[in-house]
């Protein structure tokens, strides 16, 4: 293990002596972590509905995009001009490491500035209708949606920077076609999953890009 950045921490913590540097702050579960392709930032998305982003060699903070839930005013929130208003389930940075991308409970997708935590553009979920039924085989149970809003639950952004990819508690994908100076009217809406989309990532070419659902399968577009 020649060249890696070990430091040791004490073992009556549970921690591995190759641990370089814990990062603290969150109130609540951390969802999703992701670094920027440039190397120099940590985001991390969290259930206490915030954002945070780390130097990533100092290890120090150094902005949070919204306020914990049990501190912020839902009625201000919901508007969607101040931050997230449910549990932030996903974070990935654009290719050139100027945007985070993120995904909530609050049925929304946001785009932010990565150097200063400025909202640059934000999506509403619409419902996607039912998938078809399955052929020739019997279809594995059938997860209901959480009540309430849709869940944006995972976030990846393409290679090329064009693209956007959405893992959606309806069961549904969405790709969101980005361009900073607009703000999109519909995303295009792929179907076929029985389950929940927990997790998506694009093909290093951004032609093809995989997503991961609480049906058991793992479906590549």
């Amino acid at each position: 293990m020649s060249g890696e950045r070990k430091v040791a921490r004490g073992s009556d913590a549970g921690e591995s002596k190759y641990v370089s540097r814990r990062l603290e702050g969150h109130n609540d579960s951390v969802n999703s972590v992701a670094c920027s392709p440039d190397n120099k930032y940590i985001a991390s998305a969290a259930d206490d509905c915030t954002i945070k982003v780390w130097d990533a060699n100092s290890g120090k903070l150094v902005f949070t995009i919204g306020t914990p839930r049990d501190q912020f005013d839902p009625n201000q929130t919901l508007d969607g001009s101040i931050q997230h208003a449910a549990e932030v389930r996903s974070v990935s940075f654009s290719p050139d490491s100027k945007y985070i991308v993120s995904g909530s409970w609050d049925g929304t997708v946001r785009v932010w500035d990565a150097t200063n935590g400025n909202r640059i553009s934000k999506y509403t979920l619409k419902k996607a209708p039912p998938p078809p039924p399955p052929r020739g085989r019997l279809p594995p149970p059938r997860l209901p949606p959480r009540s309430g809003p849709l869940g944006a639950l995972s976030v990846a952004w393409a290679p090329n920077g064009r693209h956007i990819a959405i893992g959606v508690s309806d069961y549904a994908v969405r790709v969101w076609n980005w361009d900073a100076d607009k703000q999109p009217d519909q995303l295009t809406q792929i179907t076929g999953h029985e389950g929940q989309v927990v997790s998506v990532s694009f093909h290093c070419d951004s032609m093809l890009f995989v997503s991961g659902s609480l049906d058991n399968t793992i479906r590549v577009w």
